[in-house]
This record gives C-alpha cells, sequence and structure tokens, in this order.
C-alpha cells in the first residue's frame, strides 16, 4: 500500500512539474501579450489541479507511513519486552504516546494560530496515557539502578534521554493548559513553550536522542 501511493506521488509530482514548466515558457515566451492572458487562466487551473491531485496523494501517503511507523514501534516494544527487557520498551513506549499526540494534533490540524480552538477533552486521554508512559519509563530506569550500561545504553545516553523526556513532558504540560508561558508572535512558535509547534519540536529531539543510541544487546 505504501508502495502504491509512493508510487503514485512521483506521477503527480511529474504532473506538477511538467505544468510549471508550460507555465514557464508561457509567460517567457510573452504569449500571454499576443493572446490577453486567455490562456493563462487555463495554465493556471491546470497547475492547480496537478498540485491538488498531489496534495491529496501526499497526505494519504504520510497517513499511511504514519501508521506503520506505529505499529513497527509497538512490534518493536513487543520484541525487546519478549527479551526480557524493560527499559529500551519503556522508553519507546513514551515516543510512542508523544507520537499519538503529535498525530491528534497534525489531525486536528492545530498550530500556534489555531491554538485558542484546541478543546483540552479531546487531548485528555492521549495526554494521560503520554504521561503514564512517563512515569513506567521513570519506573524502569529506578529498577536498573546503577548498573553501567543497562541493555546496552551509555549512561551519557540515557541521562540526555532523560533529559529530553523532561523537557517533551513539561511542553506537553503547557500545551494541554493552552499556556504561553514565554514569547510573543513575533518569535517562533517552536520557542515558544505551550504551543503544538514547541511540542513536536521536543519530541523530535526525544526521537533523535533514542536513535542515536547503540542497538539493544
Amino acid at each position: 500500500v505504501l508502495d502504491q501511493a509512493t508510487s503514485e506521488m512521483g506521477v503527480h509530482l511529474k504532473e506538477v512539474w511538467s505544468e510549471l514548466i508550460k507555465a514557464r515558457d508561457y509567460y517567457a515566451a510573452g504569449q500571454y501579450e499576443s493572446d490577453n492572458y486567455a490562456e493563462a487562466q487555463e495554465v493556471h487551473a491546470r497547475i492547480y489541479e496537478a498540485y491538488m491531485s498531489l496534495s491529496t496523494t501526499n497526505t494519504r501517503f504520510w497517513d499511511i507511513l504514519t501508521k506503520e511507523d506505529a505499529e513497527r514501534r509497538k512490534r518493536d516494544i513487543q520484541d525487546m519486552k519478549n527479551q526480557g527487557l524493560s527499559l529500551r520498551p519503556a522508553m519507546l513506549e513514551v515516543i510512542d504516546k508523544g507520537q499519538a499526540l503529535q498525530d491528534l494534533l497534525n489531525n486536528l490540524s492545530i498550530t500556534y494560530g489555531s491554538l485558542p480552538s484546541l478543546e483540552p477533552e479531546k487531548f485528555r486521554l492521549p495526554y494521560e496515557e503520554f504521561n503514564q508512559s512517563i512515569t513506567d519509563f521513570e519506573s524502569a530506569l529506578i529498577s536498573v539502578g546503577d548498573k553501567v550500561n543497562p541493555e546496552g545504553i551509555k549512561n551519557a545516553s540515557l541521562a540526555d534521554f532523560s533529559r529530553r523526556v523532561a523537557e517533551v513532558k513539561a511542553s506537553a504540560a503547557d500545551l494541554i493548559e493552552l499556556r504561553r508561558l514565554k514569547g510573543s508572535l513575533d518569535e517562533s512558535p517552536e520557542n515558544i513553550s505551550g504551543t503544538p509547534e514547541h511540542f513536536g519540536r521536543e519530541l523530535g529531539l526525544l526521537v533523535d536522542s533514542y536513535n542515536s543510541m547503540a542497538p539493544a544487546i
């Protein structure tokens, strides 16, 4: 299914590119002067139609990719648990539940500009599940105690991941309370705690922290 969506996206990309080239040639040749922009409307209509087809396919592509990524994480979590690991699956659970909250924001098109329309109750369950995953991670962290490189994770990497967890947890708390703790409309929303963009950035940094670790032994 993902391969088919990828193939379709390639086709629509070529269509958009082809129409853009035609439009460039049309204006470069100055044809609009001889036909008094008669063809311009058709040119723009073709570009728009090609772009909308691409946009629809792109949305479907990312929906499929997001779903498959979530399913892969769940399989990885279960495989790790089957191997007797506890810390690594707890870390992946935090990422998984954080991504579920991010997906909900994306699906509802919630951004800094539309934040006032955010309804906290819609986010209560995924937010609580996200917080529970962090509690489970903290419990797993306590259980490994002072072990050196537990489950093949270097202590410095584990410390960095823990720090990132605290950051993304704080960002989610500010978001769910509809609080903008700092900054103004002139600043990038990625730098203002309590915005979807800031939460997305912190979650991305958390994922990067996990991905930088060596595979489990």
